[in-house]
């Protein structure tokens, strides 16, 4: 996700209008001229899309990004369609993906696992699962997307550079 980029606006008290999104900054500044003192002028915070940083609607998404959700790994500007559900935390890019889950990860083989269960269920690929089952998927689904960010943050344990650091490596 972008960082919020910190824009404003500025108003005047009493008025339904306002102007164009600017940095705060640039507001401060004009508030400190002779023009911004003497009008009775305010900076009103404006939201920033979460997608791309782009002045935004109060959803949190730009007109480009209000069918789409960024992912969820901090910095990336990939973006997935929403399909009616907008999260700013879900969804992982195809990237990440790859480099967070490789093929025959154990991470992968517990969502495998999930939709076997499913098929031995008799429930096809486009059905809804059962409430538990969902439950079951989704609590997961959520913990797997919270340790991608956080190990895409913090970074992950190189078990041979720590044997090294020790000294363990020649034993």
């Amino acid at each position: 996700m972008i960082s919020d980029r910190d824009l404003v606006s500025i108003h005047l008290k009493g008025s339904v209008t306002q102007g164009a999104p600017i940095f705060r900054e640039i507001g401060e500044r004009w508030l400190r001229t002779s023009a911004g003192r003497k009008g009775g002028w305010e900076l009103i915070d404006v939201q920033s899309c979460i997608c791309c940083g782009a002045p935004g609607w109060p959803n949190g998404r730009c007109g480009k990004h209000q069918d789409r959700n960024p992912c969820a790994v901090e910095g990336c500007t990939c973006t997935a369609r929403a399909n009616g559900h907008l999260s700013p935390d879900w969804h992982i890019c195809s990237k990440h993906w790859r480099s967070y889950v490789p093929p025959r990860s154990p991470e992968r083989q517990v969502i495998q696992r999930f939709f076997r269960v499913a098929k031995k269920m008799g429930f096809a690929r486009n059905d809804r699962w059962p409430l538990a089952l969902e439950r079951r998927y989704a609590r997961y689904c959520s913990g797997l997307v919270s340790r991608v960010r956080r190990q895409s943050t913090e970074g992950s344990l190189d078990q041979a550079k720590i044997e090294k650091m020790f000294g363990w490596d020649g034993e």
